[in-house]
């Protein structure tokens, strides 16, 4: 090759590097973006290799020149560029072996190339003086005008292609029409459908993405949605009865991956679901655009990445390495640090008579989120803040709550438990002091009449619950007393609460029950109720931060062994705030679940304690 053709190439791919590398600074994304990154990076590597027999021939003369200024130039030029390709050249290895790069690497990368660049420039501008420096002007520019064109060739093919590698154009409807297609084809801000499965959320956590957020994502109700073992059975249900279509609405939210592909149209009327195993996965939540926070039913909007390459083929993956920007860009919105995006699916009201279970409710949380009037937003207390890779703090995605499966694994149920104790550091939605768990609970003063003894016990929701609680399926959760009257700190005078785990309750035990259990539903001649829980003595919602309740604890003197109790003044009461997400008779509704296999009871978690004296003495 002769140096002028040498020279040629080598300065025309350097100029179009200098620019490919300022055009990437832009926020211009896109199958076109995807192309220019993918030719600087080849063109680097090119480069790397012509420099080297270009500067053998090239050194030698220059250096011999007496104009000191070209030679320093030149000098200073080819090192800065050389570290530029060497950084550069570094960088790619790392992402190709799929490993993560720090920003600081990329700064130095344009920096040095920038500078060499600023160099070059000059010194060909002093070379350009004489005849010999001109001729070389001219083959550099020569080569810069036709890498430029090929690049420009290159970016329109790619503007003009990239989206029909992506996407097919369907119809869409608006939000809040009702039905929406099952086709998917509703999802998209652009009028689009994806005509190749998203992204699953695996791709998100390998090559040292987001390892850490992945592994949270995976233990948490959204990772878990479309396998949770009672979530299955009840889809189960439904789909053994004359309504099995409804099935389709369970899974806009459950199982999104369905929507987005148009699994849920192919959908046959009756038979088992497949699931696709990814629940409410990455880039449902990251792609989500729009929802409809008036809409009591599952209403999002999703806007597709518009890159012409799959992220999670090797190739995408490089190029969100090499240069993540884009990619934050494509998932990254202002509608994420909002409840407003929670309203897709948590705005849903549901009311279905279940055959072989009864009524299946579900108060959505969202409405109660904005009853409270609270500022603050779902994420700050579901999404604290979690320790991730070396020096890097993010969001949990673990999405806690008392209606967790707590089975999954350790982890999710011992931040869960943190959350209820207090342990987890949570806003306050009041502006009032408070700490500890998320109930406070006392003993009031004992009343007493001719027949009984009343110990209220006084319950309160501290300012750090953002809604009604329960909320959800609250016809399947259970919250009850737990207490013990105990006298000398050994003799139990009265109780309150399981009989065993599971089990029925004391009589008299106070437990939470939904007002209006049963209703009448459109279009139907009978009446449908929920499983109802344990029977015991009701007591009400906590509908707003900071609400408190009173609940009595009747005593019948008939029932105490009153023998020395005028004398006695040990005697205690000791009181604890249960929670269970399904009682045992909603387990025993739901019957087996997938495989046969029999349901377990969940566990309980504590919300609150006490203890105090108790003055038991009849007067």
């Amino acid at each position: 090759m002769g140096l002028a053709m040498l020279r040629t190439g080598l300065l025309g791919i350097v100029g179009y590097q200098l620019v490919s590398g300022l055009l990437l600074l832009t926020e211009a994304d896109g199958a076109g973006q995807q192309a220019a990154l993918l030719v600087h990076l080849v063109l680097g590597v090119l480069l790397l290799f012509l420099i080297v027999p270009y500067l053998r021939h090239h050194l030698p003369r220059v250096w011999k020149s007496t104009r000191q200024g070209m030679r320093l130039l030149g000098a200073g030029s080819t090192l800065l560029l050389v570290g530029g390709m060497s950084t550069g050249t570094w960088m790619l290895f790392r992402i190709s072996t799929e490993h993560w790069i720090s920003d600081w690497w990329r700064e130095w990368h344009r920096y040095l190339a920038l500078a060499g660049g600023v160099m070059l420039v000059l010194h060909l501008g002093i070379a350009a003086r004489r005849k010999p420096g001109r001729m070389a002007l001219r083959d550099g520019l020569r080569g810069l005008l036709g890498a430029l064109a090929a690049g420009l060739a290159i970016l329109t093919v790619a503007v003009a292609t990239g989206d029909q590698l992506l996407t097919a154009q369907v119809p869409r409807g608006d939000i809040g029409e009702a039905p929406p297609p099952h086709d998917g084809s509703h999802l998209s801000t652009t009028g689009r459908f994806w005509d190749r499965p998203p992204p699953v959320s695996q791709t998100c956590g390998t090559a040292g993405c987001h390892p850490a957020i992945y592994d949270e994502w995976r233990q948490s109700p959204h990772g878990q949605a479309d396998k949770d073992p009672y979530y299955l059975a009840l889809e189960q249900k439904l789909r053994a009865g004359p309504r099995a279509e409804r099935v389709r609405y369970c899974n806009e939210c459950h199982d999104p991956e369905l929507l987005v592909t148009g699994g849920l149209a192919q959908l046959p009327d009756s038979g088992p679901v497949v699931h696709s195993g990814q629940g409410v996965s990455c880039v449902v939540c990251h792609s989500m655009a729009q929802t409809n926070g008036k809409l009591a039913a599952g209403n999002l909007r999703l806007a597709p990445p518009r890159t012409a390459l799959a992220e999670e083929s090797w190739i995408g993956r490089i190029l969100i390495r090499a240069y993540p920007a884009p990619h934050k860009r494509a998932y990254s919105d202002a509608l994420y640090d909002r409840s407003r995006l929670c309203a897709g699916c948590h705005r849903a009201s549901v009311s279905e008579d279940v055959p072989g279970y009864g009524l299946f409710r579900i108060d959505n949380p969202y409405s109660r989120w904005e009853l409270s009037r609270v500022k603050v937003q779902c994420q700050d207390c579901h999404m604290p803040p979690s320790e991730g890779l070396p020096d890097q703090y993010h969001a949990s995605h673990r999405f806690p709550g008392a209606a967790t499966h707590l089975d999954v694994s350790p982890e999710q149920k011992k931040l869960v438990e943190s959350l209820i104790s207090g342990d987890l550091s949570l806003p306050n939605v009041r502006n009032v002091n408070s700490s500890g768990r998320l109930f406070k609970m006392s003993v009031g003063k004992t009343r007493r009449t001719s027949r009984t003894m009343t110990v209220p016990l006084i319950v309160s929701a501290r300012s750090r619950i953002g809604h009604q609680f329960p909320a959800g399926a609250s016809d399947l959760v259970q919250v009850w007393i737990e207490a013990e009257l105990i006298r000398d700190g050994k003799h139990v005078l009265a109780r309150w609460g399981e009989v065993e785990p599971g089990g029925p309750l004391f009589p008299g035990t106070p437990i939470y029950r939904r007002r209006h259990l049963r209703r009448r539903l459109p279009g139907q001649e009978t009446s449908a109720s929920p499983p109802e829980g344990p029977a015991g003595q009701p007591f009400g919602s906590f509908r707003e931060p900071g609400d408190g309740q009173i609940i009595p604890l009747k005593i019948s003197w008939d029932d105490l062994d009153t023998e020395g109790l005028e004398a006695s003044g040990g005697t205690e009461m000791r009181a604890r705030l249960w929670y269970r997400k399904i009682h045992q008779n909603g387990v025993e509704a739901l019957g087996t679940g997938v495989n046969d296999k029999k349901l377990p009871l969940p566990p309980r978690l504590l919300l609150a304690e006490t203890k105090a004296a108790v003055d038991i003495r009849r007067r």
